[in-house]
């Protein structure tokens, strides 16, 4: 159930919150949409409006197509939206042609965070994979415990 998945995100999310970013990051919504082209990707623009404090918030996409991933690969798809995210709200210049194309600034970010980012031509420093201590981070926290599997 996507439910559950939604429960991992989210505690993923506030774990590699404290963990990489000093709990600085604000809220937001985890979606999982179908996004073929994509592993994830997160809203510019404040497209949610929580009820209870009436505050806009920006919304991070796991791709459905892409949940048969090792899960420490889609939690790295996850913290590299959460760069983004840090990026956003710092006033980071990451990505460039309408979010396509990430920079050297973004390479070095996700490298801050313990992710392996590799460069392809077309969309620049974008290829994430966890390292090992991205890893040992997610193990030390229970992040690996379990699959996604809904096929």
């Amino acid at each position: 159930m996507l439910s559950k998945d939604n429960y991992l995100f989210e505690r993923a999310y506030m774990i590699l919150n404290d963990e990489y970013f000093n709990s600085c990051l604000p809220k937001i919504f985890i979606t999982i949409p179908s996004s073929p082209k994509a592993y994830g990707y997160i809203t510019v623009d404040k497209v949610w409006t929580e009820k209870i404090e009436n505050e806009k918030l920006r919304e991070i996409n796991i791709s459905a197509e892409y949940l048969y991933r090792p899960i420490e690969n889609i939690l790295a798809t996850l913290m590299h939206e959460m760069v983004h995210l840090y990026c956003l709200e710092n006033g980071i210049s990451d990505v460039s042609q309408n979010g396509r194309y990430h920079n050297k600034r973004f390479k070095i970010e996700c490298e801050k965070r313990d992710l392996q980012i590799e460069y392809v031509k077309y969309i620049g420093y974008s290829v994430t994979s966890p390292t090992n201590k991205f890893i040992e981070v997610l193990s030390k926290h229970s992040l690996l415990d379990r699959t996604i599997n809904h096929c």
